[in-house]
């Protein structure tokens, strides 16, 4: 899949709706023909369902296009091969929607990018021990682990763990070796070639977000973007 066919698709997915030609262009700043051929290669591959609105008036009524169900893990073409999938499919959608935006208006864009990943990271544990908590309910009182009456799990013994099975989680494919973490995929590979400073700072922010959570120092965290071919490179305090 072409990169401008993949932006058209992130945008309906996005958009959570059906849209039309028209608000699509107008969306993506181009030619509504454009957008119309990427859409009509989208309908015929499948990616794409097409539906007529409502009529109003005279005249016939426009096409809605909508994303076709939901973008695989096991399907790297579905965004121009940004392999995501659970939990980074949510991600994927909102972040490459805005990474451009931000690093073209803000003066700072990787302490704006550094800041939001971090808010996303406090955001993400509480889920996870939200998550956790229900499960020990319904385990009932042999349930197995230990509660943290703020957290839900035992990552407070451990936050380096707890970065890592979330990155893995993320689809980051994440290998600690040697006192560092090496992150072998990217959810957002394409547009970190082309925005690191944006892209690659919200993943740091994510780290920070958690390690500053669990009570680990977050400064102590660093990502190297593509310091190795096929990898970054993360350090993490405590890392065992």
């Amino acid at each position: 899949m072409s990169t401008a066919r993949a932006g058209v698709l992130r945008t309906l997915i996005g958009a959570g709706d059906a849209l039309t030609v028209t608000t699509l262009a107008d969306r993506l700043g181009q030619h509504p023909n454009t957008v119309r051929e990427h859409l009509d290669a989208l309908v015929a591959a499948g990616r794409v369902e097409r539906q007529r609105s409502e009529p109003v008036g005279r005249g016939r009524p426009a096409w809605l296009y909508r994303a076709a169900g939901p973008v695989s893990a096991a399907d790297p073409d579905a965004l121009g091969g940004e392999t995501i999938g659970g939990a980074g499919q949510e991600y994927a959608a909102l972040a490459v929607a805005l990474i451009d935006q931000v690093a073209s208006t803000s003066p700072d864009p990787g302490d704006v990018a550094r800041q939001a990943g971090e808010r996303w990271g406090h955001a993400l544990l509480a889920q996870r021990a939200a998550s956790r908590a229900a499960t020990q309910v319904d385990a009932g009182p042999g349930g197995a682990g230990r509660t943290d009456p703020a957290h839900g799990s035992a990552d407070v013994d451990d936050p380096a763990a707890a970065v890592v099975d979330l990155l893995d989680e993320l689809r980051f494919e994440p290998q600690p070796v040697g006192g560092v973490v090496r992150l072998t995929t990217c959810p957002l590979l394409d547009a970190a070639r082309r925005n690191p400073d944006v892209v690659c700072q919200v993943h740091l922010g994510i780290v920070r977000g958690v390690l500053g959570e669990l009570g680990a120092d977050p400064d102590a965290a660093d990502l190297v973007p593509f310091a190795e071919p096929g990898a970054c490179r993360l350090t993490l305090p405590g890392l065992r």
